[in-house]
């Protein structure tokens, strides 16, 4: 809810995965699923990426080297709480996280005036991009 009021406030186009969540964006598109290449596609054409924390979506972001913006459900809004990796993760790439909604404006303000585009995460790994190849292939 908070997304898309804030998206509503700023006149910022956003679209949404909402999979089995109950609220229903009204000023953005959204589909409970997005295929890997559409989101991809989204992910790659954004200013930024807001999102509750999914590893998946997290370990995207990062490899596309767009800024993040992490505000984790709580765990009474959800079947996971997402806190504890987007904490670790957050420790090892410095994405913005945001723990409230005061937070989450602020942050989601300054993201928006930042035009400075791509950012570095300095990833260790290419595990995200064997598991992207892989899912592409079937």
């Amino acid at each position: 809810m908070a997304v898309d009021e804030m998206c509503c406030r700023h006149g910022v186009e956003c679209v949404a995965q909402i999979s089995g969540g109950k609220y229903k964006p009204k000023h953005m598109a959204y589909q409970k699923f997005y295929s890997i290449d559409k989101q991809s596609a989204y992910i790659e054409k954004s200013q930024f990426v807001i999102t509750h924390g999914g590893f998946g979506v997290i370990g995207d972001v990062l490899c596309k080297g767009k800024p993040l913006l992490v505000f984790p459900r709580p765990p009474e809004e959800g079947p996971n709480d997402q806190r504890p990796v987007v904490k670790r993760l957050y420790e090892r790439y410095g994405f913005c996280v945001s723990n409230n909604l005061e937070e989450f404006s602020s942050h989601f303000v300054a993201m928006l005036n930042d035009d400075s585009g791509r950012r570095e995460y300095l990833l260790e790994t290419n595990v995200p991009a064997i598991i992207g190849d892989f899912l592409n292939q079937i």
